[in-house]
């Protein structure tokens, strides 16, 4: 779906009619359409990503460096015995030990023998990792020489002869792993039962992971048979793909254990090998065929009946697909077992079939329908397999999609052979068919199958198992069985298999044995063959719209895209034209098949007369969407209102869907969309409601904070309303559940959109029969259908009561479907506080590292290698151009563990010095610069997530800290973060894990280091109970900001420091980007302007200022690099990125990005590489009309300093641009190749119309549509471009005059924008003070965020300025005023401050009603600050003050305080567990207006054991923000002079220190102070500092005047 706006503004009127609106449907559907149709143009994004491969790399020359196996050997069978140990070694690891043979033939003479083998220890025979022997009498050669090949996860086995072609050899080995807990290979699930830890060991190999459980030749064509035995302790079972051949006890090194030995396997792909130990037990049937069929799980689940379902369909499906595909059951047992801890919803291990829990077990009494009914759609998938994809198997992984999509069609045909009374076969729709339909319209999509040599690597596998290979593959397979008819159909499958049995196939063989049954059956007539047909379905991407014009008998084709402005890039041998089968009916009779085989034809059957309608892809038998000229549209929805039963019920739901997505790909007019849901008040069938509800869903998305949301509500509760009535009169008021299996679903619908939808039977229902559980939790009377539902509904309903209750009863569910249902309710609070407890290539160096690292008394030893500290660390050509490959081992003590950038590939003791320590190796990292380098050594503990797509993602701190929940937060987004930004630059995420450390300990807020980001531990901590919304965001920005470098300056980094602004900036820029993904109701987009923008025209307005770029050769010393961290770079060149997205659009911005990583991916680049790669897309799009290139438009904007103040004259319409300065005065000593002139967009309103966009190319020039005698005009529209807006005085008056009458006419942005253009204007003798002042008089009436803390940041500037004047009572007495009705609104809707605003932004713009009010005097502000803090005084252990409110209530109550007060404070802070809360004390008691303190807080900074030194900056900046205590702290400065110069010059350098303690100062004695300094140190700021206390005087002197 595009992306919709979220601020559109609807008038007082439009507000009125909407209420009316609600009453009259079709009205109600015409106002929707109006505002759909606003939402939709406002938001709607291209989509442009194309194919993520990076660019072409030369060609290994060696075997081993290529990623298939070479073709000269071929694996006959495998002895295999492995031993898991399921307690911990004295290393604390888990570990299997094993030793495997594998007897192969030679097909080819070699030397060589490549075996994959990923994370195991093998040993070494006579110095080599494996034996050769001949088979049969045959000599082996010697072994040369053995090694892994950790890239392509090989062991080679290089030999000093040649093996034979046509003889068998024996490869034997003995080797160790870790049984990890990491769902690949051979791994460890853990879970608890009755309060008792316990532990299973499983398998996962597909695709790639049996070389992880033993090495193999793994690939599915590489089968063989498999001699399986398990070694394992007394209490546990062991299980393999075949039946037990026999246990026995044994005693190896003194421990008892039991080794059981199975069949040997059918000849088969390494992928489906399976075994477990582990305690479970077993349900089986009693079998005539000699078929065993068991279901393994937790003896309590097995105990309780949970496996009964699974057991009862098993039998009749296997009997199904016996039938269907005219082949017996290749095996003679069929064990399925249900895991705790499994990724997959189940694997298709071949007589061994693994699922998770919910896939397998089922509890009638806690379980629902769905859970029941996702039992049998998942154990028919798997047991399809058993023949497709098992007995034969697809030769090579491109072809996945066949295995996949064949299960995942006739998953439903065995699931509706086993119940078939659920009419489960035509759910393919709404489950498979519409979700392919979604990710195939997009230019994202693929096609099925690909080349062979286009899928490699693992991780290019892996991706490869998504929707496009099992829905769309499915809904493909459907199509064909439908045109050729079923039982054809199950011919060619029939021999397809018998003909592949136990061996492989690609997908032309399926299509040939499909093609001889059609040629067997000569009334079957196909308009061409079955591989000319299904070609064009398979190897382009995409589907038809079929457009069929009932006037004129024309059907015509295209390639549907959901958004028609998004354009394919991938070609296609077709054209994107299908030969397309018609199933129609005319009037409700249906007619024969036709096909469309061109573009366009005429059929003049299709043509119709008045009364007759028609319509196409009958059962949606096809894989198209279809449209129809506008009468036939009419003529459909007038049956549907009248008798919709005449259309079959998936056609209803068809016609829903195809309307739906045909308005949001701007074909059919939104309001026609709106009207197909009419008829729904006589619906009953599930298809059609289930259809219905999707598209209303995403209703409530577009509509949710608009005006018209309350006549959505009214329309859809009329909708729905006889539904739910319906229900309960056949459920006898909700006493009993209906009949139907599909009813269920159905009044599931009824229940959930009736709430949602606000009606009150509905809302009253499902709160009344929750707190009845509530009252009885071990009587649970709401039936399990409804148990989501009523969950969900109650808990949003109700507060802390509600959510509590639903927590425990979470923690104690023992059926996973029970605990699913509970987990999903908790997030439906509408409690932001509930809702936030929620846990929810080759290079020619490379470095070997071995680092030694001691820790004692809980010491942690990290590193902090940018930008020039690498070099401290190791020996090292450091610099970022010279990219590397680092091998790392780490050597620690026993208790720690060992991290860095690359994943772990073991851990071992040794013995060095005498002294037992472990050594940790990792693999080597990819190709990348020194200073992105990170190791540590710690006693931290991890959280991580579920394994996503190979990506381990990991949160580490102090054990405390993960134990209380404080990483959670982060765990959550890292996911959603890294799944935005592989959207958005459209390429995979170049590492295999993602670890993010919080130290306690860090001088920058966060360090990029590739795949293992450090953090402060601020900005990756959040711990709901003491942490605010403020450190939230705060954590969220940061993360998505490091993320964002994983890409862009990880994998592209530039080639010198001078262009470090890119890298920065850009991440600065889409860090905003990718924390309103993760947070979308944040607005968090919008906060840019605050945290970024104006802090950067704040600080680009001095004469200290500098360029964003400069040229390679003026940076060199590590000084020169570290001073580039700054403002400049890190917010100017967001601002300047931000400003250069808007003129292109975004799509055309990101599409040129996405070429400049391709082009330059490992590599390293100039800015105007980027520009280059963007130019290109630019010539692609000549409609962009730019007045010059991007490197033309751009380097004005970054080779020099500041930016422009645009001056428009509304008298004349005369436009100017000159260089913006603070102080007026100010000489620009530096020059300028461009005469400090930009090429400047502006985008402008008039009255609250948007007028465009205008460039401004020259100092002065003239604009007629801006000439104005009675309108206003705005520029700089939500702050798109880097500059300031001034006007003349008329165009001033009338800005005041609209935003004292109607403020809301004018962007929420835009009102910040006046607020802080008018006061710097001011500031800059410009504008007078009297307009700056008078853009806050109409804040008695404001009450957003933006605007506000836009004119708190500037009335605190002067107010601070006039602080020491006679005008600051008169000053604070009109702050007062203003501030006044927003600290009474927040106590209003804050319930007298008991509560916390629901919006994000209000939550901030409490704390401004607070702080200003108590700053400036508001009644009651102080009392209230100091009655919390006295509480919490009184009882320490209970701080009932809400995290966001502490830092300004800390503040407030230690100011007006005494020494009791300052000593608690700096009590809980030496106290305080979490970061967070420190930081707001560490704040707070800096307020205190007490000098001595003061002093003696300032004392503290020189002693780390007192302060760190990383919160030495904070504090100083804090304690100076008054005017007291900036001259202490000032003289404090002075007095240890030596002690800041020695101590800060780095990374935060004394220089920062120095601009953050004088930026206020305004006084002469405080010049020649700053004056006094110059030259006593490198300082390189100190012009800066000069240069602000000249312009603060000034600008003094000017408001005194």
């Amino acid at each position: 779906m595009p992306v919709m706006g979220r601020g559109y503004y609807i008038s007082k009127q439009l507000a009125m009619a909407m209420a009316l609106l609600a009453v009259l449907a079709t009205s109600t559907i015409l106002a929707l359409s109006v505002a759909y149709s606003k939402e939709k143009s406002k938001g709607q994004s291209t989509d442009t990503s194309t194919s993520s491969a990076l660019p072409a790399t030369p060609p290994p020359s060696d075997p081993w460096d290529k990623y298939r196996l070479p073709d000269t050997l071929s694996p006959q069978y495998y002895n295999m015995t492995l031993w898991p140990r399921l307690t911990m070694d004295a290393q604390g690891v888990y570990r299997f030990t094993g030793s495997s043979g594998v007897a192969f033939i030679c097909m080819k003479e070699t030397d060589l023998i490549l075996i994959h083998s990923r994370k195991l220890n093998l040993t070494l025979f006579n110095g080599h990792h494996a034996k050769l022997s001949g088979m049969h009498g045959v000599v082996a050669p010697a072994i040369k020489k053995s090694w892994f090949q950790v890239e392509t996860q090989y062991l080679v086995v290089q030999l000093k002869g040649m093996l034979k072609p046509g003889k068998s050899y024996w490869l034997y080995v003995e080797f160790q792993g870790e049984l990890a807990d990491d769902l690949e290979g051979f791994y460890r699930s853990e879970y608890e039962e009755d309060g008792v830890k316990k532990l299973i060991a499983i398998t996962q190999m597909q695709p790639t992971y049996a070389r992880k459980a033993f090495p193999c030749f793994d690939e599915p064509a590489m089968k063989a048979i498999f001699h399986i035995a398990l070694i394992h302790e007394p209490g546990t079972v062991a299980l393999s793909n075949s039946r037990e051949m026999g246990t026995k006890n044994l005693t190896i090194n003194g421990t008892k254990v039991i080794k059981t030995r199975f069949h040997p396997t059918k000849n088969m792909s390494t992928y489906l090998v399976a075994f477990v130990v582990s305690d479970f037990t077993y349900i089986s049937k009693p079998n005539d065929k000699k078929i065993m069929v068991r279901v393994w799980a937790r003896k309590k689940a097995i105990d309780e009946g949970q496996g009964g379902y699974a057991l009862s369909i098993t039998q009749p499906i296997l009997e199904f697909f016996e039938k269907y595909y005219s082949t017996k059951y290749p095996l003679n047992k069929s064990d399925q077992i249900a895991l705790p801890d499994f990724n997959a919803g189940a694997m298709e291990n071949w007589g061994l079939i693994t699922y998770r829990e919910t896939a397998l077990l089922y509890d009638p009494k806690t379980s629902a329908n769905g859970n029941q009914q996702r039992v049998l759609i998942v154990v028919s998938h798997e047991l399809a397999h058993m023949w497709f994809g098992n007995l034969v198997t697809l030769k090579w992984w491109n072809d996945l999609w066949l295995n996949e999509g064949f299960a995942s069609y006739v998953e439903y045909l065995g699931a509706d052979y086993a119940e078939p009374t659920w009419h489960i076969k035509d759910q393919i729709i709404l489950y498979d068919i519409y979700q392919a339909f979604a990710v195939d319209s997009l230019v994202s999509s693929h096609p099925l199958s690909c080349k062979e040599e286009e899928v490699n690597k693992p991780e290019e596998i892996s991706q490869m198992f998504n929707t496009i290979s099992y829905s769309k593959g499915a809904a493909v397979l459907r199509m064909l069985s439908e045109f050729l008819t079923e039982p054809v159909f199950a011919k060619g499958l029939g021999t397809y298999l018998k003909h592949f049995a136990f061996g492989n196939s690609e997908y032309s063989d399926l299509w040939d044995h499909l093609q001889n049954a059609t040629d067997e059956t000569p009334e079957l007539k196909l308009p061409h063959s079955v591989h000319d047909i299904m070609n064009r379905w398979i190897l382009q991407m995409g589907f038809p719209l079929v457009t069929i014009d009932t006037q004129t008998g024309n059907v015509s084709q295209k390639h549907f895209l959901l958004d028609p402005n998004s354009v394919v890039e991938r070609p296609s041998e077709f054209n994107y034209e299908w030969f397309i089968p018609i199933k129609w009916m005319k009037g409700g009779l249906e007619q024969d098949r036709l096909w469309l085989l061109r573009k366009a034809v005429v059929h003049k059957s299709m043509k119709v007369s008045r009364d007759e309608w028609v319509l196409a892809n009958l059962n949606v038998s096809g894989y198209y969407r279809v449209n129809y000229d506008l009468e036939n549209w009419e003529k459909l929805l007038n049956q549907l209102n009248s008798n919709h039963q005449k259309i079959p019920v998936i056609n209803r739901a068809q016609i829903l869907d195809d309307a739906f997505n045909l308005a949001t790909a701007s074909i059919l007019n939104i309001t026609l969309a709106l009207r197909t849901t009419k008829y729904l008040s006589s619906e009953r069938e599930y298809i059609p409601w289930e259809a219905a509800f999707r598209c209303l869903s995403s209703l409530y998305l577009v509509f949710d904070r608009n005006e018209v949301y309350g006549a959505l509500q009214a329309y859809l509760r009329k909708q729905v309303t006889p539904l739910f009535n319906h229900f309960a009169s056949i459920t006898v008021n909700w006493t009993i559940v209906p009949l139907g299996h599909s009813d269920q679903f159905t009044q599931i619908i009824a229940l959930s959109l009736a709430c949602r939808a606000g009606l009150q039977e509905c809302l009253d229902l499902t709160q009344t029969w929750f707190r009845q559980w509530m009252q009885h939790p071990e009587n649970n009377m709401i039936h399990p259908n409804l148990r989501s539902t009523v969950y969900c509904n109650a808990i949003a309903a109700g507060g802390a009561q509600e959510w509590d209750f639903g927590w425990r009863m979470f923690k104690k569910a023992t059926v996973a479907a029970e605990a699913t249902k509970l987990r999903s309710a908790l997030a439906c609070t509408r409690e932001p506080w509930l809702l936030n407890r929620y846990p929810i290539p080759y290079c020619t160096v490379y470095y070997e590292l071995i680092q030694i690292s001691s820790l004692k008394e809980m010491v942690v030893a990290t590193t902090q290698m940018q930008p020039t500290d690498a070099r401290k660390a190791f020996p090292c050509f450091d610099e970022p151009a010279m990219k590397a490959v680092f091998h790392m081992t780490l050597i620690h003590v026993p208790g720690t563990k060992a991290l860095a950038n690359a994943m772990e590939i073991g851990t071992k003791l040794i013995t060095l010095n005498n002294q037992t320590v472990l050594q940790t190796k990792f693999e080597p990292t990819k190709k990348m610069s020194t200073y992105l380098l990170a190791f540590i050594v710690s006693d931290f503990d991890f959280i991580r997530a579920p394994q996503r797509e190979k990506v381990l993602i990991r949160i580490w701190a102090r054990r405390k800290a993960i134990n209380s929940g404080q990483g959670d937060y982060s765990l959550n987004i890292t996911g959603l973060l890294l799944d935005f930004f592989q959207y958005y630059y459209n390429t995979s995420y170049p590492l295999h894990k993602s670890d993010q450390v919080a130290l306690p300990d860090f001088s920058a807020g966060a360090m990029e280091n590739w795949g293992l980001v450090t953090y402060r531990e601020t900005t990756l901590l959040y711990d709901p109970e003491v942490s605010s919304n403020e450190d939230k965001e705060d954590v969220v920005i940061v993360i998505s900001h490091e993320l964002a470098h994983m890409w862009f300056g990880n994998l592209v980094t530039m080639k010198w420091w001078n262009d470090v602004w890119l890298n920065e900036g850009f991440a600065t820029y889409v860090s905003y980007l990718g924390a309103s993904e993760a947070e979308p109701t944040w607005s968090i987009k919008d906060l840019m302007v605050l945290d970024v923008i104006q802090p950067a025209l704040l600080v680009d307005s001095q004469g200290s200022s500098h360029p964003l770029s400069c040229l390679e050769d003026a940076i060199n010393t590590p000084k020169e690099i570290s001073a580039l961290f700054n403002s400049i770079t890190y917010k100017k060149g967001a601002a300047v990125l931000r400003m250069l997205s808007e003129v292109l659009s975004e799509p055309v911005f990101v599409k040129g990005l996405i070429a400049y990583l391709n082009q330059f991916a490992y590599g390293n680049t100039v800015y105007t590489d980027l520009w280059g790669q963007i130019q290109a897309v630019v010539d692609l799009n000549p409609e962009l009309n730019l007045p010059a290139t991007i490197n033309e438009i751009m380097n004005r904007w970054t080779l020099q300093m500041g930016f422009p103040v645009v001056t428009i004259d509304t008298q004349t319409g005369r436009i100017t641009q000159k260089p913006f300065l603070l102080d007026p005065d100010t000489q620009l000593g530096r020059p300028s190749a461009y005469e400090y002139e930009w090429f400047v967009p502006i985008k402008w309103m008039k009255n609250g119309t948007n007028m465009g966009q205008y460039w401004l190319l020259n100092e002065t020039d003239t604009h007629l549509s801006m000439k104005t005698n009675n309108k206003w005009v705005l520029a700089n529209l939500n702050i798109s471009g880097f500059y300031r807006v001034n006007y003349d005085s008329q165009n001033w008056q009338r800005l005041l005059s609209q935003l004292t009458t109607d403020h809301t006419a004018i962007p929420i942005i835009n009102r910040a924008q006046i607020i802080d253009d008018a006061f710097s204007l001011s500031r800059a003798k410009i504008i007078s003070t009297t307009v700056a002042l008078s853009t806050t008089k109409y804040l008695s009436k404001e009450t957003e965020y933006v605007p506000w803390e836009s004119a708190v940041r500037n009335l605190n500037y002067f107010s601070d300025m006039l602080e020491q004047t006679e005008v600051y009572d008169a000053m604070q007495n009109y702050l007062r005023q203003k501030v006044q009705p927003l600290f009474t609104y927040f106590k209003k809707i804050t319930s007298d401050w008991t509560q916390i605003p629901s919006r994000h932004t209000d939550q901030y713009n409490q704390i401004n009603a607070i702080s200003l009010g108590c700053k400036t005097g508001v009644e009651g502000c102080m009392n209230l600050t100091s009655m919390w803090y006295n509480k919490w005084m009184e009882n320490p252990s209970k701080n009932l003050i809400h995290p966001n409110l502490k830092a300004t209530v800390y503040c407030y109550a230690i100011s007006i305080g005494g020494d009791a007060e300052w000593e608690f404070g700096w009590k809980m802070y030496k106290n305080a567990t979490i970061a967070a809360e420190a930081k707001k004390l560490m704040s707070a008691l800096s307020c205190t207006r007490k000098p001595l303190l003061l002093q003696r807080y300032l004392k503290y900074t020189l002693d780390p054991n007192m302060i760190r030194k990383q919160d030495v900056v904070f504090i100083m900046a804090h304690a100076a923000s008054s005017v007291v205590g900036r001259a202490q702290v000032w003289n404090f400065i002075r007095a240890n002079w030596h002690h800041f110069v020695k101590d800060y010059d780095g990374f935060y350098s004394f220089g920062y220190i120095m601009l953050l303690v004088t930026r206020r100062f305004s006084t002469e004695t405080e010049l020649n102070q700053i004056a006094k300094r110059k030259g006593t140190s490198y300082l390189a700021a100190e012009e800066k500092h000069c240069w602000e206390t000249q312009a603060n005087r000034k600008s003094i002197n000017t408001r005194q005047r």
